[in-house]
C-alpha cells in the first residue's frame, strides 16, 4: 500500500479520512443523495466535481475549485493505488465519500 499524505489520517485498518475545509454552498433539495458507480474515462477528481454539480443542481464550473477542498492529484493517487480504501471529505457543502475506485456516495454536509 503506498504512504498517504499528511492531510489524510487513518481512523482504522479499513477506513481512512481527509481533513478538509467546508463551504457555504447548499443542495436545492437538503434530503437528497446520491451514489454512483465510477465509470469511463474521468478521473475519480473529475468524477467528484461532476457528482457534486449534478447533486447541487448547478454546472460544474459554478462550483468552488475542487483544490480548495483537497488536491485533485492527490486524491486521483491515493484512490488509484489504494482500490479498498474508504476515503470521505467536505467539498462546497457536501459530504463525498468515496468507495475504492467502485463508487462515490454524495450528500448534504451536516
Amino acid at each position: 500500500m503506498a504512504p498517504l499524505p499528511d492531510y489524510i489520517t487513518e481512523t482504522d485498518a479499513s477506513t481512512k479520512s481527509i481533513e478538509s475545509v467546508d463551504s457555504t454552498m447548499h443542495a436545492t433539495n437538503p434530503h437528497r443523495e446520491s451514489m454512483n458507480r465510477l465509470h469511463g474515462s474521468e478521473s475519480i477528481s473529475q468524477h467528484v466535481v461532476f457528482e457534486v454539480a449534478e447533486q447541487a443542481n448547478v454546472q460544474p464550473n459554478e462550483l468552488p475549485p475542487l483544490y480548495d477542498f483537497i488536491d485533485p492529484d492527490a486524491l486521483d493517487t491515493v484512490v488509484a493505488s489504494n482500490p479498498d480504501l474508504e476515503l470521505s471529505f467536505s467539498f462546497a457543502g457536501y459530504r463525498v465519500t468515496i468507495d475504492g475506485e467502485d463508487s462515490i456516495q454524495v450528500r448534504e454536509d451536516d
